[in-house]
């Protein structure tokens, strides 16, 4: 992966494959905190710039929603 000073770039197809991308990446520190925690609370950007990133999410198996708490910034 490239990297930008300490910062790691990620390249992406198009929108649709960055909202993949971002989605698997969230999906994996959902359950990963999940394995450990009893509830999270998450602020979600709102906005049409983030549909495709929602939409992915959203069919991302094996989080339990009942136990997130979210809310969203627009």
């Amino acid at each position: 992966m490239p990297h930008y000073g300490k910062t790691q770039i990620t390249l992406c197809g198009d929108n649709e494959d960055l909202g993949r991308q971002a989605a698997a990446a969230v999906a994996a520190q959902l359950r990963q905190l999940l394995a450990v925690k009893e509830s999270l609370r998450v602020i979600f950007a709102a906005g049409e710039s983030q549909s495709s990133f929602h939409r992915a999410l959203a069919k991302e198996e094996g989080i339990p929603w009942q136990r997130i708490t979210c809310f969203n910034v627009d």
